[in-house]
């Protein structure tokens, strides 16, 4: 008998539409083999013109150049479709290479809590 393992994916990508509001979670590592992930969700979403897209980056645990180079293009393409594109609680990682990179103050900066925030907040509560 053999068993066989399942690989857990590198970068999950989940789109939540309420109205002209697309909120795409997305947890894991983001980088040159993933990156393009985002790229697909964020063109099958613009087709649909939200005015706004969130990208909640709460569980992002590595993030590199190929993750920034996603992100500007994401933020042109919803543009282009006539929105605006927001991150949520960047992750460290995240905000260590917009900061390096100088362009932290390219992405405007969605101020709700992610779900995530929100789920640990409720579980210490308890």
């Amino acid at each position: 008998m053999s068993v066989q393992r399942i690989a857990e994916p590198q970068l999950l990508c989940l789109a939540l539409t309420c109205g002209p509001v697309t909120i795409i979670e997305l947890r894991g590592d983001v980088d040159m083999d993933t990156a393009h992930s985002i790229m697909e969700l964020v063109n099958h979403v613009a087709k649909s013109s939200p005015s706004l897209v969130i990208l909640d980056m709460g569980e992002i645990s590595f993030f590199c150049a190929a993750g920034l180079r996603a992100l500007l293009k994401a933020q042109k393409r919803i543009k282009e479709a006539g929105g605006q594109l927001r991150l949520r609680d960047p992750s460290p990682a995240t905000r260590r290479v917009l900061t390096i990179t100088g362009t932290a103050d390219t992405f405007p900066i969605d101020r709700q809590p992610s779900a995530v925030t929100v789920a640990d907040r409720d579980s210490r509560s308890r």
